[in-house]
């Protein structure tokens, strides 16, 4: 007979329940914000340096 541990919890090892992938308080962390801005702008500048650059060159202008 086995004995159940206490310290495991009654779903450990229960494959047919979905775990919850959610925050807890239904908002974007502030270093997820902070990414995400930085993102934004790498992306901004990376666009009207470069690739602005090139098509306006691509064009004859």
């Amino acid at each position: 007979m086995t004995e159940k541990n206490s310290e495991t919890p009654d779903i450990a090892g229960d494959d047919q329940t979905a775990y919850n992938f959610e925050y807890d308080h239904g908002r974007m962390p502030f270093f997820m914000k902070i990414i995400w801005v930085g993102f934004i702008v790498i992306a901004t500048l990376y666009i009207v340096n470069h690739l602005l650059v090139a098509l306006k060159a691509d064009l004859g202008g």
